[in-house]
């Protein structure tokens, strides 16, 4: 099965390779919904749209400045904080952002925010 992007619809498609050029990369919202939909990983994401790694190499780069995996990650880690303040779980939260393991998470977590999940809930906490 093979899915086309346009104007922010996503679609099944049946020959991806003569609908390469109205593909929209520039229409985060749906790229957002597949790559929740592939759970944040880039060769799913990219079967997804019907492309090839390699294109969607070329349309991340382009669109977001940045590797598929490593805009991927980037955009997981933006919902991780208000999913954290909402749940106030970190493996609730780890496990529905797809990481499959908390230690992971909170690895990532760190690099991204600057403090550990645990440091973040507890400066929510304080305000």
């Amino acid at each position: 099965m093979f899915l086309r992007i346009y104007l922010g619809e996503v679609e099944k498609i049946s020959d991806p390779l003569n609908n390469m050029a109205r593909l929209n990369i520039h229409d985060q919202s749906a790229w957002s919904r597949i790559a929740a939909q592939s759970e944040y990983q880039a060769a799913q994401f990219a079967n997804n749209i019907g492309v090839s790694r390699r294109q969607l190499y070329r349309y991340t780069m382009a669109a977001f400045g940045h590797r598929p995996q490593q805009w991927l990650n980037i955009l997981r880690l933006t919902k991780a904080a208000p999913l954290l303040k909402k749940r106030r779980s970190a493996k609730q939260v780890a496990s529905e952002l797809g990481f499959k393991q908390l230690s992971h998470f909170s690895r990532e977590f760190k690099l991204f925010y600057g403090v550990p999940p645990t440091v973040f809930l507890d400066r929510v906490d304080r305000l």
